[in-house]
């Protein structure tokens, strides 16, 4: 039951909620878009990554890191800079506050970026098309067990002891 309390709740905050908060701000007149459009609909990596997971981050991404070192470097090295760039916010924002897990992140967003030769060989710059091969899958193995236990648990008011917090 918790594992499902927990993806459920990270799923709702991550899909439903900010679509409709992209739907509010588009009612009050704000040239909006979804943050998410159908990840799980995505044929390659390249198209998961770049045109239907956290499009705002993957925007950030493209226009501080990948377009201004592809322009010096390349597509590949501007590729691995901007998985890297991912990794060490993900750090920021996942192991920091809990004070543990450091390196899994950016080792996450490392093996992203070469889980397939291929991948980094024919993947679009953010927002852009291509294929590469596999699929783009959620990852929940990359939130350790103390980001778990605090911060995701109490947020969607579970304890690891099975008792409401609420």
């Amino acid at each position: 039951m918790s594992v499902a309390l927990v993806l459920g709740s990270v799923l709702l905050a991550s899909f439903a909620v900010s679509n409709l908060a992209a739907g509010f701000f588009r009612h009050l007149g704000a040239d909006t878009d979804a943050l998410f459009k159908a990840p799980l609909l995505a044929r390659s990596l390249g198209e998961f990554w770049s045109r239907r997971w956290n499009l705002a981050f993957s925007e950030m991404t493209a226009s501080c890191v990948y377009r201004p070192l592809r322009e010096v470097f390349g597509r590949r090295t501007a590729l691995l800079a901007s998985f890297a760039f991912s990794g060490l916010l993900h750090e920021a924002a996942i192991s920091v506050p809990v004070h543990a897990g450091y390196g899994l992140r950016s080792a996450t967003s490392f093996s992203r970026a070469c889980s397939s030769p291929r991948s980094v060989r024919e993947a679009p710059s953010p927002g852009g098309s291509g294929r590469s091969s596999g699929s783009g899958r959620l990852s929940f193995s990359s939130f350790h067990p103390r980001f778990l236990r605090g911060v995701v648990f109490p947020l969607v008011f579970f304890s690891p002891g099975g008792a409401s917090s609420l």
